[in-house]
């Protein structure tokens, strides 16, 4: 009788183990699954945000070209830089220094009324 009782316990010790082994298991599934879910998540948020953004910048293509710009009463390189740049992230500077290296200016040439200049100027649309 003894025997049996131990049997008994053994065995609902046993399948007690084996729920609880079973329960584990799913909970380790389960986080398995949540977290290659976000993994799967994440990866397709980020290719989302970089084809977004590739895709705005490449929509503002801008064009560079050249012109020529007869100096009127007043000009100076500054407000001809002004002038082209318009909104443009081109440096202001650098595109002075270009004007210069453009026309063969030295640092301190003047420019005088009715003299043309090549100038770079730039555009969305192409030409």
């Amino acid at each position: 009788m003894r025997r049996e009782y131990n049997s008994r316990i053994s065995e609902r010790a046993n399948r007690s183990l084996n729920r609880r082994a079973a329960v584990v298991a799913v909970e380790k599934r389960m986080i398995a699954l949540i977290a290659a879910f976000l993994i799967v998540t994440v990866v397709i948020l980020c290719t989302s945000i970089s084809a977004y953004a590739n895709s705005q910048t490449g929509s503002k293509e801008i064009h560079k070209y050249y012109t020529s710009y007869e100096i009127q009463s007043g000009d100076t390189l500054w407000t001809i830089a002004d002038e082209y740049l318009g909104n443009s992230d081109i440096d202001k500077e650098d595109y002075i220094k270009e004007i210069r290296e453009l026309n063969h200016l030295a640092s301190d040439d003047h420019i005088t009324c009715g003299q043309h200049l090549t100038v770079a100027y730039y555009s969305a649309e192409q030409k």
